[in-house]
């Protein structure tokens, strides 16, 4: 691949403004510095890479990533993973860090997320937000470092808790349920097995599945205070109760209700050297 070609896949002013790169004045200096940034000696070795890339994706349905932006995303998480201090992974101390984030979700992950970020860490998994970019579809990406760290990249897709927190368990499920060799990379529009696995596990953890039957059962037509109700007494945030009613169940219109789910963003300082 000839390396003038090889920009086409990036749009650099982009890539400067959102500090995943510096400023380059030449086409050569340009091609330089996302070398650099990739970690990588040519394009070719940039295209290998990230063509073969070991993980789990949580993509949009029917939507498919920019191989350009999503190396870009991908590897931006990746250096900031490697410069997160993290013990080596241990998977009861996993699970006991998922139980005591679920009841976590009750705050503004805002507030929570520093803490959440040291449980994880504390287990042997590096927990990364990386905003995401114009031609990327992804929720959420998993793949080991190394035997011993794992790492866990969210895009805040959609900006509301709901999605936050059920992309968050999905992608811990992938590191449970699949182990540290297992690893895959998802990025068609459809759900594999695994995929729609973790799905369930991820639902069934923040809410077991009895309670969530018997919840429907009673209330057929769930009001706010319906959701508030049950949210409190299962411990964790409204908006998961709230974006299950709305979009797996259609029990609530997508949108009402919507201020009981907390908004929020990534503050972003950027990886550019």
């Amino acid at each position: 691949m000839e390396q003038t070609d090889w920009l086409r896949h990036f749009s650099y002013t982009k890539l400067v403004n959102m500090r995943f790169v510096a400023p380059a004045a030449t086409k050569e200096e340009k091609v330089t510095k996302l070398l650099h940034f990739f970690g990588v000696a040519s394009p070719s070795q940039w295209e290998s890479t990230y063509r073969q890339l070991e993980g789990a994706a949580r993509e949009a349905d029917k939507l498919k990533s920019e191989l350009g932006d999503l190396s870009v995303w991908l590897r931006a998480g990746e250096i900031l993973a490697q410069r997160q201090d993290c013990v080596a992974y241990s998977a009861p101390a996993f699970r006991e860090a998922l139980q005591q984030i679920r009841a976590l979700t009750r705050d503004s992950p805002a507030k929570v997320w520093p803490k959440v970020v040291e449980l994880w860490a504390s287990a042997g998994v590096a927990l990364i937000l990386v905003p995401e970019l114009p031609k990327t579809h992804v929720y959420g990406f998993t793949r080991w470092l190394t035997p011993n760290k794992a790492l866990i990249q969210l895009s805040l897709r959609y900006k509301t808790d709901d999605m936050l927190w059920f992309t968050f368990f999905h992608e811990a499920a992938q590191i449970l349920l699949h182990g540290e060799k297992d690893v895959f990379i998802e990025f068609r529009g459809k759900s594999s097995d695994k995929e729609k696995e973790a799905d369930v596990w991820a639902a069934d953890f923040l809410i077991a599945k009895s309670d969530w039957k018997a919840f429907l059962n009673a209330v057929p037509q769930p009001t706010q205070a319906d959701v508030q109700r049950f949210a409190k007494e299962q411990n964790v945030a409204e908006g998961i109760v709230l974006g299950r009613l709305q979009h797996q169940e259609k029990r609530i219109r997508a949108g009402r209700l919507n201020h009981l789910k907390h908004r929020l963003e990534i503050n972003w300082a950027g990886v550019a050297a």
